[in-house]
C-alpha cells in the first residue's frame, strides 16, 4: 500500500538540497572550522635624535623628541589562507614644535594557498609628515608637510615540484605630497 500524501516536486528538491548541504557541511566541518586567530593591541615609545643633512647644511640644530605608536594587529590563519591587518597611529613630539606630527598607517596582507597555486595581495596606506627639507631652485629650504602613500602588491606562485616554484609579483606605489 502506498502512502496517500503527495510531495510537491519543488519541496522535494529543496529538501534534497538541504540534506546534501547539511551532509557536506558536516563532512568538511573539521577543515573549515580550523582557524587560528590572534589580535594584539600595543603601545611603543621611542626616543629620536634626528640630524638630516639638509638641516645641518643651513646650520640648523638637530632635533630631539619622542614617538609614541599605538597599534592594533589582527591575524587569521587557516589551513588554506591567511589574513593580516595592522592599523596604527604615531604621535611625534620634538623640541622644535614645527616638526611635531601625527602619522597613520594601515597594512593588510591576504594569502590563499592551493595544492600547486598560491596567490595573494598586500596593501598599504600611510599618512605621515616628513622631517626632511628640500632646497628649491631659488635656494630656499622648504618642508614637505604631509605625505599620503598608497601601495598595492599582488602576487601569484606556481609550485611545479617540491623543489621548484615560479612566482610573479608586482608593486604599484604612489605618493602624494
Amino acid at each position: 500500500m502506498t502512502p496517500r500524501f503527495k510531495t510537491h516536486p519543488k519541496i522535494a528538491l529543496r529538501s534534497t538540497i538541504f540534506l546534501l548541504t547539511g551532509i557536506t557541511l558536516l563532512g568538511t566541518a573539521p577543515v573549515v572550522s580550523f582557524a587560528k586567530d590572534a589580535s594584539r593591541l600595543g603601545i611603543v615609545q621611542n626616543f629620536i635624535y634626528d640630524s638630516n643633512p639638509n638641516m645641518l647644511s643651513r646650520a640648523a640644530d638637530s632635533i630631539y623628541g619622542a614617538a609614541t605608536r599605538v597599534f592594533f594587529i589582527f591575524d587569521r590563519e587557516t589551513l588554506l589562507s591567511s589574513l593580516n591587518a595592522e592599523v596604527s597611529a604615531t604621535q611625534n613630539v620634538f623640541d622644535d614644535s614645527s616638526f611635531n606630527s601625527t602619522d597613520y598607517s594601515l597594512k593588510t596582507n591576504y594569502q590563499k594557498n592551493l595544492q600547486r597555486w598560491s596567490y595573494g595581495i598586500g596593501a598599504y596606506a600611510g599618512y605621515d609628515t616628513t622631517r626632511n627639507e628640500d632646497v628649491t631652485t631659488a635656494g630656499i629650504f622648504t618642508r614637505s608637510d604631509n605625505r599620503l602613500t598608497l601601495n598595492l602588491s599582488p602576487r601569484i606562485t606556481y609550485k611545479a615540484s617540491a623543489l621548484k616554484e615560479y612566482s610573479l609579483s608586482t608593486t604599484w606605489q604612489s605618493g602624494y605630497y
